[in-house]
């Protein structure tokens, strides 16, 4: 922009002078910006200029050069007729305006130098106005993809950016905007599998997709496993390329060169590794919906879990990448989608299942299931358990001298068994034991989705809340396993917890024995007929039991009756509190 300053000069004569003198700041040329798609025709360009003062002459020297990739020009103008001008160049810097093309330098190979030019020696100039185009030029461009820049050149002899102010005559540099020509590569993506499998599974086949709008000519995968929960993990990855299946597109293209780089892989998470797959002549891989193109083989750890494949941008091998044909400077990072692989206890069909129950506190020769499914046939079995207080401080009190079989076939598993009770096992949470049984000389369990049973028989405390009785690990041999019939190996059966509930008991009522919530006749009456004549029934109020053992004995007979009796016609409270007695079997 135009900027007056004002002056003060002393002359020798000793006259003072004031004078004016005219500064220019540059003022501006803006090359326009454009997207366009590869191999596009007729692309116009626009050259907009604002200028402060009116303009006789005006030069632009320009060139052009790839900036990435090798996006370029093809067909570049071969006149000045060939370029449109507009607005208030219409009608100025049309006496003389010219297209220096320059052959020497402009052979449609970056970069390429032209200069436009033009000129009005006499009246109108080109008028003072805002940023406006005022001249495009049209060309068409290559397919390759990248970005070629329109920036103004300083060549030699004396071509270099101005404008002529009309009435001085005076070179004014302009300000110039750079114009980019961009020429996108369409959009591609990686994704990777997300599966479900057994723990300890051998050789799983875990694929990576790939889909690409436009030709490749290389992909760079860098990824990193790690894991997410409970320790899962894979056990024995891949070692080489070679062990890698390249199936889909990827078996015609994208083969001279592939690598797999997994120095940085040690079976430890998390796990870099990197791969990689070029193709330096045709074919290329050609354009193709997403759909499996590389196979990862490995085998999975002994834990539950889950990890996951994600992308890794780790040095020195760079970043998730793909590049085209033709522009090996261009890559594009690609949508990726990172897998998840789950791992679940196999269902071999051979389970350990522990009951769940509810009881009320106190509860005497409570008997809690354990469950034996055989899928193969069994020979022994080692089941480690632990018991321990969840909630409430509910747990069993000392009572394990039994321990009933019930198995099927009942002969087998029948000659050697054993309770551990020693070990932690003292009847304060948490308590660990292991039962253990082996044949030795009778047939083994024979396999069958019936259930065989083990009875753990124990006495409730006076806590309620509740206990869990769930496998445990112990040293140094003890594991939860069933050893199989004529054959020297063991598979561990799939667990299931038991969770013993602890409800409360409240015997406020005792001896409301029709549940009616009064002690009245109507309760002498059903004792008495209950205790003499066997008619009728006491009922169950769901929180008392032994609803009607007046005395706490353990028994109903004719001592309650007396003391129902004492209670309601006398106001004779004998009763006592059946939540800690012990009925007899």
């Amino acid at each position: 922009m135009r900027v007056r300053v004002l002056w003060l000069a002393v002359i020798t004569s000793g006259f003072l002078l004031i004078g004016q003198s005219t500064l220019f700041a540059a003022d501006q040329v803006v090359v326009e910006s454009k997207t366009v798609a590869p191999g596009q025709t007729g692309v116009e360009l626009a050259i907009s200029l604002e200028n402060d003062l009116p303009i006789n002459a005006i030069t632009f020297p320009f060139l052009v050069r790839t900036v990435a990739g090798e996006a370029f020009w093809t067909n570049v103008p071969a006149s000045l007729d060939t370029l449109p001008w507009y607005g208030r160049a219409t009608s100025a810097l049309t006496t003389f305006r010219f297209l220096n093309n320059m052959p020497e330098y402009l052979d449609g190979i970056s970069p390429d130098q032209f200069m436009i030019a033009g000129q009005r020696v006499s009246d109108p100039p080109l008028v003072a106005g805002p940023l406006e185009p005022v001249i495009s030029f049209v060309f068409d461009v290559n397919n390759s993809i990248g970005q070629f820049m329109i920036d103004t050149g300083l060549y030699p002899p004396s071509n270099h950016l101005i404008y002529v102010d009309d009435n001085t005559y005076s070179a004014v540099p302009l300000d110039l905007t750079p114009g980019i020509v961009t020429i996108p590569w369409g959009e591609a993506e990686i994704a990777i599998e997300s599966i479900t499998v057994p723990t300890s599974s051998i050789g799983v086949n875990l694929g990576i997709k790939i889909a690409n709008d436009d030709p490749l000519q290389r992909v760079t995968l860098p990824l990193v496993c790690r894991t997410l929960t409970g320790g899962a993990f894979w056990d024995n990855a891949p070692a080489t390329v070679d062990t890698l299946p390249w199936t889909g597109r990827l078996t015609s293209a994208l083969t001279n060169t592939r690598t797999l780089d997994k120095s940085q892989i040690d079976g430890v998470s998390p796990d870099p590794f990197l791969i990689e797959a070029s193709n330096d002549t045709d074919p290329e891989l050609a354009p193709g919906s997403l759909e499996e193109m590389i196979t990862l083989t490995f085998d999975i750890g002994p834990l539950e879990g889950s990890f996951e494949i994600d992308t890794a941008f780790f040095a020195p091998n760079g970043g998730l990448a793909v590049e085209t044909p033709g522009s090996p400077g261009v890559v594009i990072e690609p949508t990726f989608t990172k897998g998840i692989i789950n791992t679940v206890a196999p269902d071999t069909g051979n389970k350990v299942i522990i009951s769940s129950t509810t009881v009320l506190e106190g509860s005497k020769d409570v008997e809690l299931p354990i469950q034996i499914i055989t899928a193969d046939p069994v020979a022994s079995l080692s089941i480690p358990l632990t018991a321990r207080s969840v909630s409430g401080g509910a747990f069993w009190e000392e009572n394990f001298d039994t321990l009933p079989w019930q198995m099927v076939p009942p002969i087998a598993i029948s000659n050697t068994r054993e309770i551990v009770e020693q070990l932690n096992f003292d009847f304060i949470s948490p308590d660990d034991f292991l039962i253990w049984a082996k044949v030795f000389d009778e047939p083994c369990l024979d396999a069958s989705s019936q259930p065989a049973y083990i009875t753990l028989t124990f006495d409730i405390n006076h806590n309620p809340g509740s206990f869990e009785i769930d496998t445990i690990m112990l040293p140094p041999f003890r594991t939860l396993y069933f050893g199989l019939c004529n054959d020297l190996y063991s598979i561990e059966p799939e667990f299931t917890k038991g969770i013993v509930t602890v409800d409360g008991c409240v015997c406020d009522m005792n001896g409301d024995v029709n549940c009616d919530g009064a002690f009245n006749p109507l309760d002498a009456v059903v004792i008495v007929n209950f205790v003499y004549e066997a008619i009728g029934s006491l009922c169950d109020p769901g929180y008392c039991p032994y609803n009607g053992d007046l005395n706490c004995d353990g028994l109903i007979n004719p001592l309650d009756v007396v003391f129902m009796v004492e209670f309601i016609y006398k106001n004779n409270n004998m009763l006592c509190d059946p939540c800690n007695i012990h009925v007899p079997e």
